[in-house]
């Protein structure tokens, strides 16, 4: 019968762990999102919005944001899939342009970043990278966005944009997560019957 008992905790502790270990997050802490997928930070775009390429270069080199960097095309698209239930399905390819419902998550990650275009109709990121754009002569823009009636979410990976000053464009940036994420509460609820558990039975011991 102990050993039954015992053999149940330790496959609730599994279980408590491995949904901690597989289960990535997107957690809001206010001005920046984390992705626990990725371990990196996300400054909420409001910071550059409106603002060159090259004065945000010049904040992240020594300036007001030294703790932070720009991301690559490759970080956002991580970001993205990550945001999505079945970010396999994302499109990678310049130029891209996708509409549809499998996109509704975006939604949630541009009211948590900020858009850096808000009009009654839609809301959208669209954020330069790292990565220069040869097509183009400029740098890459990923944008994400929807219509306020719910009817279309989106994704346009390096079709427009400018590296000049432009209200409708802000930057994203980056950095390597600070803190460790906390443990989910059935990890922490799991470990404490595996400690109650092991009182018990050394005290019949």
């Amino acid at each position: 019968m102990k050993n039954k008992f015992l053999k149940g905790l330790a496959a609730s502790f599994a279980l408590a762990v491995s949904c901690v270990a597989n289960a990535g997050l997107i957690i809001d802490n206010g001005t920046y999102t984390t992705d626990t997928n990725t371990g990196l930070d996300w400054l909420d775009t409001s910071y550059t919005d409106g603002l060159s390429y090259g004065t945000v270069l010049s904040m992240v080199n020594g300036g007001s944001l030294d703790d932070w960097r720009i991301a690559t095309t490759s970080e956002v698209l991580s970001l993205l899939i990550n945001t999505l239930d079945n970010g396999d399905q994302l499109l990678y390819g310049e130029g891209i342009f996708v509409n549809n419902s499998t996109l509704t998550p975006f939604a949630s990650l541009v009211e948590t970043m900020g858009g850096s275009y808000i009009t009654s109709w839609d809301n959208w990121i669209a954020g330069r990278t790292l990565d220069f754009n040869q097509n183009q002569s400029r740098q890459n823009i990923v944008q994400i966005g929807y219509t306020k009636d719910d009817q279309n979410h989106y994704f346009r990976n390096g079709s427009w944009g400018t590296d000049a000053a432009d209200a409708d464009i802000s930057t994203w940036i980056v950095r390597n997560t600070t803190e460790v994420p906390e443990p989910s509460t059935l990890a922490i609820f799991a470990l404490g019957l595996m400690g109650l558990a092991s009182r018990k039975f050394k005290k019949q011991a």
